[in-house]
């Protein structure tokens, strides 16, 4: 009976101060119990969003996506995951039906997305395989909106990983991810997401994908570096090769002296101090600790530090004489 009427609660109150206090109350229920209460909580939108939901894609005007009740509070998203964290292992449906309450059917984005990023990278750092392929399914069939929050929340949990095991799910995730209209800058995104997380997997498309974005002079320099740090992370062979390519070119040196500095070899060091003159800032420094990070490279380093203060003393005496 308390339980019925604390989901009646969540769902029919509209106060915020109220909503926040149901959150903390998870964690004094059975864990079992919290995912029934959280989804509650979670699917409760402002007034309006059923018009949204029940507006097909391509009927008029776009509308704005919904909104959850009383806004994505950070305080009340927080208290949620803190309660929901003992359920993760214990109740992998119910977290599921959490992760789906927080986007309305049809909707672009979803109402909720840091708490469903933080599900699923709690997932996706734990041993709850069976609840990542629920959300992977569902993310599946959601669209958009799925898409950005499961790929979003999988790379947070598998960010400083080198290689892990594609979880049950991800060629179904994937293929729908294809399926999309390829026609918009937002879906490019996703796909990059995607691509960084099969070369995670040690999928090569996701690698050659990887590759092809470095090499792509036309994308815009954070991404192609973005693309290049994925490479690094999972110790892809091209890496270094491409952070040899890259060394000097704007936006994309401290990729690029990562990439040197994982797999690089000796005649890397002279690379580096070719470039130096012309580093400024962050890029001058990144490759100051490179060099000093190796023997190696550091002694080549004061070679040439002994040199440029031998030139310029041989200077100084020309110019006394």
């Amino acid at each position: 009976f308390a339980l019925d009427a604390l989901e009646r609660l969540a769902i029919s109150e509209t106060d915020l101060e109220v909503r926040l206090a149901l959150a903390c109350a998870l964690v004094r229920l059975p864990p079992e119990d919290r995912a029934r209460i959280a989804g509650a909580l979670v699917s409760a939108t402002e007034p309006g969003a059923e018009r949204f939901a029940a507006t097909p894609p391509g009927a008029g005007p776009a509308e704005a996506a919904p909104r959850a009740l009383g806004g994505n509070h950070h305080d009340l998203g927080a208290m949620l995951f803190v309660g929901l964290l003992p359920a993760i292992p214990l109740d992998p449906e119910g977290i599921g039906d959490v992760w789906s309450a927080g986007c309305a059917s049809g909707a672009e984005a979803s109402h909720w997305p840091g708490l469903r990023r933080a599900i699923v990278r709690r997932l996706a750092a734990g041993d709850a395989a069976s609840g990542l392929s629920r959300v992977l399914a569902a993310a599946a069939d959601e669209g958009a909106a799925g898409f950005d929050d499961c790929l979003a929340g999988l790379a947070d949990g598998w960010r400083g990983r080198h290689r892990v095991a594609a979880p049950e799910g991800w060629a179904d995730l994937r293929a729908a991810l294809d399926d999309l209209p390829h026609d918009d800058e937002a879906h490019a995104l996703r796909l990059e997401r995607a691509a960084r997380l099969d070369a995670l997997f040690g999928n090569e498309r996701g690698v050659d994908r990887l590759v092809t974005i470095v090499r792509d002079r036309g994308l815009p320099a954070e991404r192609r570096a973005a693309a290049l740090d994925a490479l690094v992370d999972v110790r892809a062979g091209a890496a270094t090769a491409l952070g040899r390519e890259s060394l000097g070119e704007p936006g994309l040196t401290l990729a690029a002296i990562r990439a040197l500095l994982v797999a690089g070899d000796t005649e890397d060091a002279g690379r580096l101090l070719a470039i130096l003159p012309r580093l400024d800032g962050l890029a001058r420094d990144a490759a100051r600790d490179a060099l000093a990070s190796r023997a190696a490279w550091g002694h080549a380093l004061l070679d040439a530090r002994s040199e440029e203060h031998t030139s310029e003393l041989q200077s100084r005496q020309y110019l006394v004489c």
